[in-house]
């Protein structure tokens, strides 16, 4: 176990579901360290809930090593939030019943967890009065005042709007840097897992396919399905040539295919890519949508200010506008490259590509840095 790490699951194995349609859940190491936060990420049927209560040891049938900071000092939040008759204090003292503290003692934790999640004022008003967000803070405020080393959440933002995903994050964010409790949520929602964790764990099909650093899964997923979930939805095939002496691979891209197989033509792109896969393999190029770069109508490289200066290197020809959709905050191109979709996003209401529209052919850049090719051993999941 690493210095900081206070809970440690090792050859995890849970199995349950019916005959014939058995699920498994299967993970040789996973680790929560003290004042960070992990985000399991994964879709629906993944196994996260199940794997959540296999760390909190709530999990029938799980077989492997859980090792932690001792009993009670583990605690978990399921998805559904619970509220007992009577206060919000009295829903808070519910947790700290048996455990030998003063009557002041249970009152100074109680003040703090309900500050905590932004709930003090409503100490004394009856926990069936609270809304679904509030239910949902006193819960986790519930959790914390047992001063846990490590704290389970699971999809806590299930069910809240925007703005409750964002108050509840910033909260969540302020009690690790406050408290040094060893966080982990399950979500499959990218944006919160981004924005709170320190490190990801990729769960699919009851399988921990990739973990490590936000910034290096979102750079470097390990596949197609995991890229896909880290939203690098821009995937093209290619053929990896012979190998440059810079560390640099040639790259063809081949043709498109269509739903039944049959080749839709166009392909035959040429760009260079950092790649250590032997040459003639087949793989994924992964290009992130908020990587690419756009010039003007009209111009043969986009290397004005809305491009970061694109070199040669990063030229990948010119692409055509296929839709134009404006969000509140962000607007998505999609481009049509290589006889290739792919799609683009900057935040609306800025600069010049606000302008561009449908039928626009414009030049396309990624840099060197942010190509990243995968082996094709599985189809991109959509």
């Amino acid at each position: 176990m690493s210095e900081q790490a206070v809970l440690r699951a090792s050859g995890l194995s849970v199995a349950y579901g019916a005959r014939g349609r058995q699920f498994r859940l299967e993970v040789s190491g996973l680790e929560l360290q003290a004042g960070h936060t992990l985000a399991i990420l994964g879709p629906n049927g993944a196994g996260k809930s199940t794997l959540l209560r296999s760390l909190a040891g709530l999990q029938r049938g799980a077989e492997g090593r859980v090792e932690g900071p001792g009993a009670g000092r583990v605690t978990m939040v399921f998805q559904r939030p619970l509220a007992f008759d009577g206060s919000v204090s009295h829903n808070v003292r519910v947790a700290l019943w048996g455990r030998g503290l003063s009557r002041a003692e249970q009152d100074r934790r109680i003040e703090t967890a309900l500050s905590h999640f932004g709930i003090a004022a409503m100490a004394q008003q009856s926990a069936a009065t609270l809304s679904f967000g509030e239910l949902r803070r006193l819960s986790l405020a519930r959790a914390l005042c047992i001063e846990p080393s490590v704290l389970l959440l699971d999809e806590p933002f299930d069910d809240l709007d925007a703005q409750g995903r964002e108050a509840l994050s910033r909260d969540l964010r302020r009690v690790v840097h406050e408290t040094g409790v060893a966080l982990c949520l399950v979500t499959h929602d990218l944006s919160r897992a981004v924005l709170l964790a320190d490190r990801i764990a990729i769960l699919l099909d009851g399988r921990i396919r990739q973990q490590g650093p936000v910034d290096q899964l979102l750079a470097r997923p390990v596949d197609a399905a995991t890229a896909t979930l880290l939203g690098m939805h821009n995937l093209v095939p290619v053929r990896v040539g012979e190998p440059g002496d810079d560390g640099l691979c040639r790259l063809r891209v081949e043709p498109a295919h269509d739903a039944h197989g049959a080749s839709a033509g166009h392909g035959g792109a040429e760009l260079w890519a950092p790649c250590d896969l032997p040459a003639g393999s087949a793989a994924w190029l992964g290009l992130r949508p908020e990587r690419l770069k756009l010039g003007r109508p009209g111009t043969d490289a986009p290397r004005g200010a809305h491009a970061n200066h694109a070199s040669p290197a990063d030229e990948l020809g010119h692409c055509q506008i296929l839709e134009h959709s404006r969000g509140a905050e962000l607007t998505t191109l999609t481009l049509s490259w290589a006889g290739h979709t792919l799609r683009t996003h900057f935040v609306s209401g800025r600069g010049p590509l606000q302008a561009l529209n449908p039928g626009d052919r414009v030049p396309l850049s990624s840099p060197l840095a942010d190509r990243h090719v995968m082996p094709r051993e599985t189809a991109p999941s959509r």
